[in-house]
């Protein structure tokens, strides 16, 4: 059997990138854009060990291209009904999802708080444990949609 790219992510061995080649992660850069909670289902994966693994695989997957310069007058791109969307089109849209990457940046900073507190009075070596998953998890959530809205501006 020849070996995986996917050792090459910390804290992957052979077994694992078996396990992670099963479940349809074949490349670091599936991993690198994969949802916490769905590598968190591979088996040997909790939610904790998924979020470091995908830390870890954005960290060796291949920088994107720096974007060209947009020019001022922008040609309508094409969407999948046919219809061309207009340069105010696109920006309404892009104004749109900004709106809604901003609510959720600021409903992930409320929870992550929340868990913070709940963290520093957990007096139960279980809860603590999952609530510091959560916490992990939360901050890959809003790193990634700190991601989205920094392609947007």
């Amino acid at each position: 059997m020849a070996a995986s790219a996917l050792t090459q992510i910390p804290g992957i061995g052979p077994h694992t990138a078996a396990l992670l080649e099963a479940a349809g992660y074949e490349t670091v850069a599936s991993i690198a854009g994969a949802d916490v909670e769905a590598l968190a289902s591979v088996r040997g994966f909790a939610v904790a060990r998924a979020a470091q693994v995908i830390e870890a695989a954005a960290g060796l997957a291949e920088p994107t291209p720096p974007k060209a310069e947009t020019p001022k007058e922008v040609a309508p791109v094409s969407s999948e009904a046919g219809e061309k969307k207009t340069p105010r089109k696109v920006k309404r849209a892009n104004r749109k999802r900004r709106k809604e990457l901003k609510k959720r940046r600021k409903e992930l900073l409320g929870l992550l708080s929340d868990a913070a507190d709940k963290l520093t009075k957990a007096k139960a070596k279980k809860k603590r444990k999952k609530l510091k998953a959560l916490i992990v998890d939360l901050e890959a959530k809003l790193s990634k949609t700190e991601r989205k809205l920094a392609k947007l501006d």
